[in-house]
């Protein structure tokens, strides 16, 4: 068994990288293996077993970080000019879906910072335990959990958090970090006792403290005055469309533009944060309306609804991003049916802003982020009536129906749309970093 461990380690130790330092720590491994198989009693068999699957594992994690630290050198030489360096361990993948930290990783990468998006989703069509690819200029998707060797290697290092549990990974590194908080805490996967006191840590201790919604940010001064608003915002550019040369109509649209009724059209998550009651009564109300919603079944609460049983009601899954402003060109108006709760009160829906860019008149319930802004239409909502909130939703939509073809009200989506652009958030999260950092070296 011992001239079959040296074997296993010697076969190993061909495959991991050419360094000097890799090959002496294989051999030290060896070295303290057998001096531990010499001290067992000869029928531990299991045991030198198990030994044997450690050196292996031993192995393949060393050789993995000596991997990664290389590829991250090369990062370094090629993007030595990088302003900050983020690190973002993420609990999704980049996929088509387009959230709140795609747009601030992109727009970061764009202002000449390197970052790196973390993810346990495999993006380049294996299971590959470790990956990192360049997705655009100084911005990479990283397969891997090694947080430490990022200290080792560069330099003005930050970590942006904006999921309470994504601390632990980063909790014994002395870095900077900024902590967005985007939402109630109760919305997130795994909200407990650990999610509210990590939160307030982060609230305390973090370099940079931002909340998406006034709520949250008059939550949060209470203990960090210096907490910065920084609402959800939009890339206008990803929404214009030149009229020259308008996008086809996509074809699981196609049928319901050929009715010839007026489209109310939602983009964005189906969760219990969307007002199904409103929904379902709107729908039996209004059968001259035809109503389009796209996104992903969050939760699986929308299904105790049966809204494909209302011919007038159109669920088309959810979409790239990129594909986006071609279903919205071809809707009247965009809404947000939300339920107004504590949840909802504390939300910065980016879709309103999108919304915006596409300069198509906005409904919504009367939720705070949107009820600020005076382009958008808000309906009038009792809780726990959904035939007053269907009636006055209604009534809001014709409002908003005739203003569907106005120069000038568009014109002033379009200059909303403009002040919420993603890159002035940024140059505010970015300010707000150097003064931070810049204060406490002092």
């Amino acid at each position: 068994t011992i001239a079959s461990l040296k074997k296993k380690v010697a076969d190993l130790e061909k495959q991991i990288v050419q360094q000097k330092s890799v090959k002496f720590l294989s051999r030290l491994v060896l070295k303290k293996t057998v001096e531990k198989t010499k001290q067992m009693a000869p029928q531990s068999v299991k045991n030198i077993v198990q030994l044997s699957k450690k050196v292996t594992s031993s192995l393949k994690l060393k050789k993995k970080e000596y991997v990664i630290a290389d590829t991250l050198k090369e990062i370094k030489q090629k993007y030595h000019q990088a302003r900050y360096t983020f690190i973002y361990p993420s609990t999704v993948g980049w996929s088509a879906y387009h959230s709140r930290p795609h747009h601030l990783a992109t727009l970061l990468a764009e202002k000449q910072n390197l970052f790196f998006f973390h993810t346990r989703m495999p993006f380049d069509g294996t299971q590959n335990s470790f990956a990192i690819k360049e997705i655009l200029p100084r911005l990479y998707l990283v397969q891997h959990g090694i947080y430490e060797i990022y200290p080792k290697i560069f330099k003005n290092l930050v970590y942006y958090i904006s999921w309470t549990p994504s601390y632990e990974k980063v909790r014994e590194l002395k870095v900077p970090i900024i902590y967005d908080y985007i939402d109630e805490l109760k919305v997130f996967y795994m909200y407990g006792h650990q999610m509210e006191e990590d939160h307030n840590w982060l609230v305390k201790n973090a370099h940079v403290v931002c909340a998406s919604a006034r709520n949250l940010l008059e939550q949060t001064q209470k203990v960090r005055p210096d907490c910065v608003y920084l609402p959800n915002a939009v890339m206008v550019k990803d929404f214009q469309i030149d009229q020259k040369n308008p996008p086809a109509i996509p074809h699981d649209m196609q049928a319901i533009v050929n009715e010839q009724k007026p489209i109310i059209g939602y983009f964005g998550a189906l969760a219990k944060w969307v007002d199904y009651d409103l929904i379902v009564n709107l729908a039996q109300l209004r059968k001259d309306l035809n109503f389009v919603y796209i996104g992903p079944d969050y939760d699986k609460t929308m299904h105790a609804y049966h809204l494909d049983s209302y011919k007038n009601i159109h669920f088309l899954g959810k979409k790239e991003y990129k594909t986006l402003s071609h279903y919205i060109y071809h809707w009247d108006v965009a809404f947000i049916p939300f339920i107004i709760n504590d949840i909802t009160e504390a939300t910065s829906p980016l879709k309103l802003f999108e919304y915006m860019a596409a300069q198509k008149p906005i409904v919504t319930t009367p939720m705070r982020e949107c009820k600020q802004y005076q382009g958008v239409f808000v309906s009038d909502y009792k809780l726990n009536n959904p035939t007053f909130n269907a009636k006055s939703m209604s009534k809001t939509i014709d409002k908003a129906l005739k203003k569907k073809d106005s120069a000038e009200y568009k014109k002033l989506l379009l200059s909303q749309a403009l002040e919420n652009d993603w890159s002035a958030r940024i140059d505010v999260m970015l300010k707000t970093l150097e003064l931070s950092l810049k204060n406490r070296s002092n």
